[in-house]
């Protein structure tokens, strides 16, 4: 994570959430987040590949992601902070993670977040999305595998 510029914040059961942009620009942020999903494609290829004798089937990952304002801040002893975010857009996010089971795909992201990136879906399929507390629909693509937007 630190290698691509992000914070670890939370961590649930085996989901997490990652922040990036807390000392960058917003396009810079979304590249950032993008080169942390596909660095994580790769992570956990690589996992999966040294315990392939020990699993029933390779290890997958589903990556939300979105971009936008958030309430961010620290919390935690002084010596270990840890930074966290809530609001609406972590909320999106999180409900992407949530659809790539329904697309079958590893990262869903908006397409804001790549506009911003300034990254080419490529051949990703975009989809116009309901999210819960939202009334306009969210264009989204769903992208196989991270790696293949650089």
């Amino acid at each position: 994570m630190r290698a691509t510029n992000g914070y670890y914040a939370q961590f649930r059961g085996d989901g997490l959430l990652a922040l990036y942009g807390l000392a960058s620009d917003l396009p810079q942020a979304c590249r950032d987040a993008l080169r942390g999903a596909a660095e994580m494609q790769s992570r956990i290829e690589r996992l999966s590949a040294s315990l392939a004798d020990e699993l029933a089937e390779p290890m997958r990952i589903g990556i939300g992601m979105h971009a936008g304002v958030a309430i961010v801040g620290t919390m935690g002893p002084p010596a270990e902070p840890i930074h966290s975010a809530i609001g609406d857009n972590i909320n999106i996010a999180a409900r992407f993670e949530g659809m790539t089971k329904i697309y079958r795909c590893v990262l869903v992201v908006s397409a804001d977040t790549l506009r911003h990136a300034g990254i080419d879906a490529k051949d990703a399929p975009l989809h116009q999305v309901r999210v819960r507390g939202r009334t306009e629909r969210v264009a989204v693509y769903a992208v196989a595998d991270p790696r293949t937007l650089f």
